[in-house]
């Protein structure tokens, strides 16, 4: 029997970045969910954050609803409420979709990263 189908067996894993995972996460949504379905998640965001130009997009989702938890001075989470308001097209598929999103998010969490730093090192 190989290895990786042994019980004891723990697979490898990868670094998997939050702008990543949240580009995939819409992009599931998206594709999956019937139209009105609604989408919820965690996300977290420095004081700055601002959910209506700040949040993860994509062409089939609309954001319908958020709500800020305050975790302290420098950091929070949000509830991020999306709906499907639209059927997935394959022009959905455009890896441009993916990319904007990540590259939307990305300086997000570079911030959110120092924010806990600095709290480390004070």
């Amino acid at each position: 029997i190989p290895s990786e189908f042994r019980p004891s067996h723990i697979p490898k894993t990868r670094p998997y970045p939050v702008a990543d995972v949240l580009a995939d996460l819409l992009h599931l949504a998206a594709r999956t969910l019937v139209c009105n379905g609604i989408l919820v998640y965690l996300l977290p965001a420095t004081p700055q954050f601002i959910p209506q130009t700040d949040a993860p997009t994509h062409p089939a989702l609309t954001l319908t609803a958020s709500a800020e938890q305050a975790i302290n001075s420098r950091y929070s989470r949000f509830i991020i409420t999306m709906t499907k308001h639209r059927p997935w097209l394959p022009s959905d598929a455009d890896p441009l979709h993916r990319e904007n999103t990540r590259s939307k998010m990305l300086p997000k969490f570079t911030q959110l990263q120092d924010a806990i730093w600095k709290e480390r090192e004070d």
